[in-house]
């Protein structure tokens, strides 16, 4: 990934990071309170957080240039697009089979032909910066992080990235959030269809 896009992310990322962290935190609120455990039932609760997310998201005043996009009917597929920065994050959980906790783009073709294009921006022809945001919504404190893959990778394999940031909660005097990231080489492995299907997400 080139500096001046790690520099675009770390930047938008501080914009973000207050309206994400307070409806990540409000979905959340929700789904504990279903009827149901989320023990028992574990994909209700994943698609419910990620119902109410995105809905709170779609009602909130984002920062300038940033809308939601997706198709709902698509396991709620949620996405934060910024057209003007050429600029989409792709909203997904944190894996449970993981070591690192980052999904890989399964086995379906339409999945790893996304993967790819997330792997490819600043090829010719692939302009479009396209990254995914992963929430954790089972820690102690919910978190929210994102990455950039460098391949589709295989389950229960490896796939190298070459940019993390790790959104935080935290703010300087006058309201920015303040953040380190990490830029490394990671493993990750997941076939999220399974997972969804096992409520893991």
């Amino acid at each position: 990934m080139d500096d001046l896009t790690r520099q675009l992310i770390k930047r938008e990322a501080a914009k973000l990071s207050p309206a994400l962290f307070e409806h990540l935190d409000g979905a959340i609120a929700s789904a504990a309170g279903l009827p149901f455990s989320r023990e028992r039932f574990p994909h209700a609760h994943a698609f419910h957080t990620r119902a109410v997310l995105r809905d709170a998201l779609e009602r909130e005043d984002l920062p300038e240039g940033w809308a939601v996009t997706g198709n709902t009917r698509s396991t709620g597929q949620t996405f934060l697009t910024n057209r003007d920065l050429g600029t989409t994050l792709r909203l997904l959980s944190e894996s449970r089979v993981t070591t690192n906790g980052v999904p890989h783009a399964g086995r379906n073709r339409a999945r790893r032909t996304q993967w790819a294009q997330l792997s490819f921006f600043g090829h010719e022809g692939m302009s479009h910066r396209q990254l995914l945001l992963l929430m954790d919504t089972r820690a102690d404190e919910p978190a929210l992080r994102i990455v950039h893959p460098l391949e589709a990778g295989r389950y229960k394999g490896k796939v190298a990235c070459d940019f993390l940031v790790d959104m935080i909660r935290e703010f300087d005097d006058v309201g920015n959030a303040t953040f380190d990231t990490a830029e490394e080489y990671i493993d990750f492995f997941a076939d999220i269809d399974d997972e969804e299907a096992r409520g893991d997400v």
